[in-house]
């Protein structure tokens, strides 16, 4: 099941994106596209 809480940072892109990149290649793009920092 699929569930939104204020524990995790959720991104959103309004420029169409390949899902296919995987989990790097959308860390990839949240980083250079948004500027925002990645932390695992």
């Amino acid at each position: 099941m699929f569930s939104l809480n204020d524990t995790m940072r959720y991104y959103l892109c309004f420029t169409p994106t390949c899902m296919r990149k995987g989990i790097n290649g959308l860390c990839g793009v949240v980083k250079e596209q948004m500027g925002c920092d990645v932390k695992n």
